[in-house]
């Protein structure tokens, strides 16, 4: 089970950085801020400007994040580049939250250029390699739980094996004791009973000494079955197989005597019996179409009213956090991007990033 919960970690790791890499639609990078993924946000956003350098609510929301991760310096750097896309602030519905940003941790000349990103360069390669590393590990651990298991199955089938030799070994010795006690047997068949019995026990042992080599434990069932039946000779009983095969015989000759013979008109004698008047193979296909039809119809409207009736779920964007006053209407970020930020979040005007 402990490797099991390793496994599952690593994949979900793997999974966080993949989705980490990946760029994300406007809605989102939102929702993302909103539920205070940072780091996700963040990422995708870096994607994002790298497509469109030009859009300032982007450089808007990654200051937001970065600040939210005690990078005050960047964000500060990244509210500027916003600020000087867009002078008049059109993706900021909360001026005092920009110039907070701006003021976080202000370089010593105000003029001076944000530093450029920190490039990714070799990101993709990593996540390959750590990709790879993962399954590798994962495949090493299943290997290793399924040998584990395998190995412990198999010594749990040899412990009960040896079980049952032991056992067919003190059954022929107890066979002999009730022998010798037997006023009826003569010392001849006492001791042509102890003979087979020993012979059988000898037998037993060897076998019992070789099975941990052994996988097919057809011959060790055999050699079982006729101890069992040799020490039931030897107190004159009926042997085991003996009365299991006539047990079989009993069992099946009630079943048939239970069972009386119905003839009908068109019977062949093979298949089931027709009844008079039944529906017919047409009828039994048909009903089988009607039958299946109605449980496709229910399950369609149980589904449909499960989805009526899951609640939408929102974001509570929580104090501080300055989306623009954007309604998440747009689905992705817009090809190219105008150097006076064409966005305006606050009024509800436009939807997409250009």
């Amino acid at each position: 089970m402990r490797m099991t919960h390793r496994l599952a970690g690593l994949l979900a790791a793997t999974l966080l950085v993949g989705a980490a890499l990946a760029a994300g639609t406007k809605e989102e990078i939102e929702a993302h801020l909103r539920a205070g993924r940072w780091q996700q946000a963040e990422a995708e956003l870096q994607q994002v400007l790298d497509k469109h350098p030009d859009n300032a609510t982007a450089h808007y929301w990654l200051a937001q994040a970065q600040y939210r991760q005690g990078r005050t310096q960047e964000a500060a750097a990244e509210a500027r580049r916003a600020l000087a896309l867009d002078p008049s602030q059109r993706f900021a519905a909360d001026p005092q939250l920009l110039q907070t940003l701006l003021a976080a941790a202000a370089p010593r000349d105000a003029a001076a250029a944000p530093a450029p990103r920190p490039a990714e360069a070799g990101g993709s390669h990593l996540f390959g390699w750590l990709l790879a590393l993962g399954l590798i590990a994962g495949a090493g651990l299943l290997w290793l739980a399924t040998r584990s298991r395998e190995r412990a199955d198999q010594n749990a089938e040899l412990e009960l094996w040896r079980g049952k030799v032991r056992q067919a070994i003190e059954d022929l010795k107890d066979a002999v004791k009730a022998s010798d006690a037997d006023p009826s047997h003569s010392p001849e068949v006492k001791l042509a009973n102890y003979d087979r019995s020993n012979q059988l026990q000898s037998a037993l042992q060897t076998h019992l000494a070789d099975l941990p080599r052994r996988t097919d434990y057809r011959e060790t069932q055999e050699l079982i079955a006729r101890a069992h039946d040799v020490a039931a000779q030897i107190r004159g009983e009926e042997p085991p197989s003996v009365r299991q095969e006539r047990l079989e015989r009993e069992r099946l000759a009630q079943q048939a005597a239970a069972q009386p013979v119905m003839m009908a008109p068109g019977y062949t004698g093979y298949g089931p019996v027709p009844s008079a008047g039944g529906p017919g193979v047409l009828g039994t296909v048909a009903a089988v179409g009607v039958g299946a039809a109605a449980g496709l119809l229910l399950a369609e409207a149980a589904e449909a009213a499960t989805h009526s009736s899951v609640p939408q779920a929102g974001y509570d964007a929580g104090p501080g956090l300055d989306l623009g006053g954007a309604t998440g209407s747009a689905a992705d970020w817009s090809a190219g991007g105008g150097s006076a930020g064409d966005l305006d979040l606050g009024s509800g005007g436009g939807d997409d990033f250009s």
